[in-house]
């Protein structure tokens, strides 16, 4: 018996990923909603990834510094292509746990983008079977949000210009 083949994600998909904080941030003006967010992002950022993710792949063939805030590997340009592919992994298991709040959800998602964002901008790999189009507009939304960590906004504009390019040599 022959698998199924694996269905390619469209961009109703990633619109349904990215259904990032709609009801918590109409909620009362947005703000509590956005607060929630920033929290529970600000809180996964600061921990570092746990060891048995990069055990693996380690930074340009050196192990993992240890303790090292997730929002400092996941802006770091040494950071290799494989870890960067293995903290997306572990990262969207996180968000498609049912038991978390949208606003966890949230935080996971903008993780687990800033990990295709890295090996996308820093080494030219796209670790996602998402579209150029549809990463570059999930990247741009994520660089717009307001309870986004300023350290990773430059990294998702630059991961949007890489995808505009990469779609005007398509053209």
């Amino acid at each position: 018996m022959n698998p199924e083949p694996r269905r390619r994600p469209v961009g109703e998909d990633i619109a349904k990923l990215l259904a990032i904080g709609r009801n918590a941030e109409t909620a009362a003006g947005g703000e509590p909603g956005e607060r929630e967010a920033e929290r529970a992002l600000s809180g996964l950022l600061s921990s570092p990834p746990p060891a048995e993710w990069l055990e693996t792949a380690p930074l340009d063939g050196h192990p993992l510094p240890p303790g090292r805030p997730l929002r400092e590997v996941l802006t770091d340009g040494s950071l290799s292509v494989a870890a960067a592919r293995i903290i997306k992994e572990e990262i969207k298991r996180r968000f498609r746990s049912h038991d978390e709040t949208k606003a966890v959800h949230d935080a996971s998602v903008a993780a687990y983008l800033a990990a295709i964002a890295n090996a996308l901008v820093f080494h030219g790999e796209k670790i996602s079977s998402y579209s150029y189009r549809d990463l570059g507009g999930a990247f741009a939304r994520m660089a717009e949000k307001p309870w986004m960590e300023p350290e990773l906004v430059p990294l998702f504009l630059r991961a949007r210009d890489v995808c505009k390019n990469k779609m005007n040599r398509k053209a």
